[in-house]
Order: structure tokens, then sequence, then C-alpha cells
């Protein structure tokens, strides 16, 4: 099958509308793991560029060389100076290091792995195990840069995960394809590019050039849209954070943080995989979000509600994903349900409820 041009028009239904029951972050937050001594534009190029595309959050994971910097460039990034060298790093492990950055990545969508990281050997292997634990976040991970030569390195690090896009470039891709064995004579741009993604288990790749190829082993797409004629250093980081923010978005998407027609498949997105096909899913399986609080009525009467998406595979919910507004008294009977069919679950508590006295409402 040729490659055939997106439907532009299915791509802007990823795009959230502007709506003043959003709260700050649902509209899409994007972690950029990289930034060095040597390299500050890269990290910012990205990361500002997801936030110009339309995220709401930014958090850039660097070396303390590049941490100033980056800050000075725009008080709209939040910077962590985490990172560190083979240099610096003194008595502090990798695993130290690992710890102290995953543990932000629950408040975050998409990861961006490779913007001026540089080769440093103690930045690389750092990287790798970061991206081990967005896997096990089932988050989307983008590589662009160095973290490209990270995975020519370890090519395990992103084998077989489907929520992987990679960006090469010409060379960056001719590396990649003799790294994993790909013979790219006789064969079309498209074709080995579909390799490629094949080889390191379904990946996305955006073979990048006059024109590009996206493809996830599976079919392949192509844009061939005249770009600039000015090759400059930052182009490829500005892409990363653009792709981070629609990824970001359908996250959103499929958790219908927004009213919509549903019409657009999971494996467009390639962010939910179906609850059958993760790794490591118990047989009764739960994950339920409360968010998006709403008060109605005044004194006595008044009640507030939150949107409850829950994702299950259990027989007791009728639908694998659902997302409905519920009252406190209606979440408490959920809680019981569960507990009354002895599930081994654990569901989180809606904060507790808040008494006024009406003479000040």
């Amino acid at each position: 099958m040729p490659p055939r041009i997106p439907d532009i028009a299915k791509v802007r239904q990823l795009i959230p509308p502007l709506s003043q029951e959003f709260h700050k972050g649902q509209a899409g937050r994007v972690g950029i793991v990289g930034g060095s001594e040597d390299y500050t534009g890269a990290p910012y190029f990205s990361g500002i560029t997801a936030m110009k595309v339309g995220v709401d959050l930014c958090h850039i994971f660097c070396e303390p060389g590049a941490g100033t910097v980056i800050k000075a460039y725009s008080p709209d990034l939040i910077v962590h100076p985490y990172l560190r060298t083979q240099e610096k790093i003194g008595h502090t492990s990798i695993k130290e290091i690992v710890d102290r950055v995953s543990s932000v990545f629950n408040r975050l969508h998409v990861l961006v792995v490779g913007p001026g990281l540089s080769r440093d050997e103690c930045m690389i292997d750092t990287a790798k195990e970061l991206v081990f634990k967005a896997r096990e976040h089932n988050m989307a991970v983008v590589v662009d840069a160095d973290g490209l030569y990270m995975v020519q390195k370890y090519p395990e690090t992103v084998q077989g995960y489907k929520k992987a896009v990679l960006t090469p470039n010409i060379v960056e891709f001719q590396r990649l394809c003799e790294r994993m064995g790909i013979e790219s004579k006789d064969h079309s741009k498209d074709q080995i590019a579909k390799q490629l993604s094949k080889a390191l288990g379904g990946v996305t790749v955006v073979q990048k050039g006059a024109v590009d190829y996206i493809t996830n082993g599976e079919e392949v797409l192509q844009c061939d849209v005249e770009g600039g004629l000015k090759r400059m250093g930052g182009q490829g980081d500005i892409l990363s954070g653009a792709i981070a923010a629609f990824l970001a978005w359908g996250k959103a998407y499929e958790e219908n943080l927004w009213k919509h027609s549903n019409e657009i498949n999971s494996k467009d997105i390639a962010i939910q995989e179906p609850i059958e096909e993760r790794k490591g899913i118990p047989d009764s399986f739960l994950e339920i979000e409360v968010r998006a609080p709403q008060t109605h009525g005044s004194g006595f009467s008044m009640y507030t509600d939150y949107e409850i998406v829950c994702r299950t595979n259990m027989p007791l919910f009728k639908f694998e994903q659902s997302t409905v507004r519920r009252r406190y008294s209606r979440f408490e009977s959920l809680k019981f349900k569960l507990e009354e069919n002895d599930y081994e679950i654990k569901v989180p508590n809606l904060p507790g409820k808040t008494m006024k006295n009406p003479k000040q409402i």
C-alpha cells in the first residue's frame, strides 16, 4: 500500500476547545529530558514549542550547567536541574537521579527525551532508565537528537513500546537502520522506514526529509508540504515539542476531557492501548480518576459533583472506559459496591465535604 496523506480533519479533532470548565494542566503536561552545559537551546525550543502549540505546563529535566540558562530564557518553563554528567555526578548514583526525576512522572502526560542531552555516558544511561520508568507509567515518549543515539546504543529502550515516537533525520535514520540490520538498498524510503518500525517492535518512526514518512510498521503516512529551505539547528527540537503537544491532546481526547464524536480510533492516536493488550494487567483491573469538581446551588441546597473517569476490565462495569459526573454520595455508594464484591482495589477518596454558614454564602 502506497503512503497516504493524513486526514487533517481528524487531526483537528484532537485539539481541545477553550473551556472555562478546564483547570490548569488538563490541556497537556509535557516533560523534556535534556539540556547540558553546552546545549541549552534544544530543550528550550522543544519545551516552548509544546507550550506555544497549546499545552499548559512543561517541565525540563537538565543538568545544573543548563538549568539557570534555560530559566533565563523563559519563566513559563519549570526547570529541574537534576541530571548529572559523568564528571559531576560525584557520590550521587544514577538510580537516585532517576528516582528524583521520575517522581514527577505522575504529573506528566508525555515525555520528550534527547534535546540537548549530550552523549555523556552518565546522561545517556540516565535517559535510558528514565524511558523505562516512563514505560512503567504507560506514558507516550518522543525520542529525538541524542536520545536517538541512546536508542542506537540500547535498542531495547524502546523495543516493542508502541507509545514511543522516534524522529530521526537522514543521518540518524541511517545509523538506526544499520544498528537494526536493515538493508536500505533497492527499497523505497517509505518501505525502509516501515522496516525500521517493525524491527523496533512497532514504534512510530517519523523519518524527516524533503518528504516526511510516518509509520507504525503497518501503514505509512507522508507529508510532502514544502518546508523552510534553511537548515539550521533547533528545527528538530521544535518538531519534538509539537509532537508531544498532540500526544498530550490525544490522551485528553481518549479520556473524554471534552465532548466529541469519539470517531478517532485509539490506534490512530497511539496513546491508549486496549486494556487486554497492556502488559501485566491483573484479572480485576480498575483505574479511577476524579477531577473537575463543580459546585451547584447555594445555602443548604448547595452540593458538589465530580467528573469520574473509569477504565476497567471488571464484569461489574458495562464499559471498559467511561466518564460520568456524580455527586459525592453516589461516589461513596460506588466504593461500597466494590468492597461488597470483595475486589482487592483501592478507590481514591474525594475531598471532604465542606459546610459553610449560609449567611456567608
